[in-house]
């Protein structure tokens, strides 16, 4: 069981048939991916955005994206999912993860 972080703070607005697409394939692995897992969380700049998508949630109560301002809500909601689900949780921080998308692809 896990929880996974969608980091979208530096993506640029994405073209309707790529959601279209990313939408069809969640759709498709949907029964899969809720065994598994116990959240999913987008790490979002703009409040804009972070208030529409609760808004939608509110319309559509099965959608399971969560959306935060920042990697360390991101972290901090994620173990507090984890531990919700009797799950230990490793010392985790922010920082670990939190990074240029291009410095994060080089340092692994």
């Amino acid at each position: 069981m896990g929880v996974v972080i969608f980091d979208l703070r530096a993506a640029d607005q994405l073209p309707s048939n790529l959601r279209r697409r990313v939408g069809d394939f969640r759709a498709a692995i949907d029964p899969q991916m809720r065994r598994i897992i116990v959240d999913e969380l987008m790490i979002i700049d703009s409040p804009i955005v972070r208030g529409a998508i609760t808004a939608v949630r509110w319309i559509h109560p099965k959608m399971r994206y969560n959306p935060v301002a920042s990697m360390a809500q991101a972290i901090e909601r994620a173990c507090q999912s984890l531990r919700d689900h009797g799950i230990e949780v490793p010392a985790v921080a922010a920082r670990d993860f939190d990074g240029p998308p291009d410095a994060m692809s080089r340092s692994g």
